[in-house]
């Protein structure tokens, strides 16, 4: 499977838009702890609340991709990636895109 930020595959014509596909992974712990990590990320000092951030993110990814197979698609384009912080010190990361079918 084809996963890519951009809006098309180079070289790889869009045959079919399928829809659009979503993935998503919950962090919980305390807001202290997210806080922690977002405010740590790219710090060498905390490697632990980056790893954290990087795993829900390729787990949101693989949801898309696995929602993407379902609609029978061969890659995603348009892939972005949000992080909402949700009540009870929660936060979520949500991957979306477009599923297609490219040639």
């Amino acid at each position: 499977m084809i996963v890519t930020t951009t809006p098309t595959v180079e070289g790889r014509p869009v045959k079919s838009y399928l829809g659009i596909v979503s993935g998503e992974a919950v962090l919980s712990g305390t807001w202290s702890d997210l806080g922690a990590a977002l405010q740590n990320l790219g710090n060498p000092e905390h490697p632990i609340s980056e790893r954290i951030l990087f795993q829900a993110q390729q787990r949101a990814l693989s949801k898309l991709t696995d929602r993407a197979k379902e609609l029978a698609a061969n890659a995603v384009v348009g892939v972005a990636f949000d992080h909402e912080s949700m009540t009870g010190g929660t936060m979520m990361v949500i991957a979306t895109g477009t599923a297609v079918l490219v040639a």
